[in-house]
């Protein structure tokens, strides 16, 4: 009985580890081949997801040795300019878009134009998506337990996480810090999370102004952070805003080099 489930726990374990090595290999290592076939102008628009785009091109005359290759963007202008080695019958030519250009916008609409020996010219549309996102997507829910801003009053409120996506489990770190982000109003804490899902409570009785963070990677390593800046408005008894920002990271490394 317990040499079964040794063994379950073992495959599980590896099964984890494997798909962690996929999506990093999805993104960084072998980005996707998008085929076009270029024989004939399209107005549909193609999304391309990686960087490598696979052309192919039946050539009916034979009387080129090279097919001209010409891509502009929304704008009309050119960006890329090159010629194709081509032969008689079915062609297949695989490029790098990096290579060719390293300023591509993406969600913007951009026109690859070949010639034939007819002098026809025959254009395709193209545009660069981003990349998936492969790791964890977090909120960070407020919850106001007994607040005004007037100075005798209380200041608690509770936050937690929502976490979903990525892949399980989750480590999380949650940071409350000063209205300059050099110090620690209380100390980190850090949880783990078995599944997606809510984290544990933090309760905070401080007076505003103060940053909350949260921090969650997931079991492939990727990373996410969302922060919450809690204000007072100083002429309302009341909480002004609350909202959603990015801060910069190395605010909170001093601080944490400060503290120890």
């Amino acid at each position: 009985m317990n040499l079964n489930y040794a063994v379950i726990k073992l495959v599980c374990c590896a099964w984890m580890l494997v798909t962690c090595v996929s999506n990093a290999w999805s993104q960084d290592e072998e980005p996707a081949v998008y085929y076009l076939n270029i024989n004939q102008t399209s107005h549909s628009v193609h999304e391309i997801k990686g960087n490598i785009i696979a052309l192919q091109y039946n050539d009916s005359y034979g009387q080129w040795k090279e097919l001209p290759l010409t891509i502009y963007n929304w704008k009309r202008e050119k960006i890329a300019q090159l010629n194709l080695s081509k032969s008689f019958g079915l062609n297949n030519f695989v490029i790098n878009l990096f290579e060719l250009n390293d300023a591509w916008d993406l969600n913007k609409v951009y026109t690859l134009v070949i010639t034939n020996e007819r002098n026809h010219k025959l254009e395709t549309l193209i545009k660069l998506m981003p990349k998936p996102k492969l790791g964890p997507e977090v909120n960070i829910v407020i919850n106001p337990i007994q607040f005004k801003c007037d100075a005798l009053s209380p200041k608690l409120m509770d936050f937690y996480g929502e976490i979903k996506g990525g892949k399980a489990p989750y480590s999380t770190q949650w940071f409350v810090l000063n209205n300059q982000r050099d110090d620690f109003l209380y100390q980190p804490r850090v949880e783990v999370i078995p599944s997606a899902g809510k984290t544990m409570v933090v309760s905070v009785d401080k007076s505003p102004d103060y940053y909350v963070i949260l921090y969650v990677t997931d079991a492939c390593g990727n990373k996410e952070e969302k922060t919450v800046h809690i204000v007072c408005e100083d002429e309302r008894k009341k909480i002004n805003t609350l909202f959603i920002e990015p801060i910069d990271k190395d605010k909170i490394y001093k601080a944490v080099e400060w503290k120890h």
